[in-house]
């Protein structure tokens, strides 16, 4: 079996308000969270909360849909 992904092709249906559109393929970057639980072994203030913030690129796939 070959190991590949296929296109599929999108439509939009059903009634709808806003004309079906397509939005290409494109890359960007965003900001992300991260929250994670630490055992801090205080039996009063069991876990401590730590976050931590980074950029990262982002890709998105060509999308066809509509509004309603």
């Amino acid at each position: 079996m070959a190991n590949q992904i296929d296109e599929l092709m999108q439509r939009a249906e059903g009634p709808i308000t806003y004309p079906e559109h397509t939005h290409p393929a494109r890359t960007h970057s965003h900001d992300h969270y991260h929250v994670s639980h630490h055992h801090s072994g205080n039996p009063l203030n069991e876990w401590e909360h730590r976050t931590d913030w980074h950029s990262h690129e982002h890709n998105h796939n060509t999308l066809t849909h509509s509004r309603d």
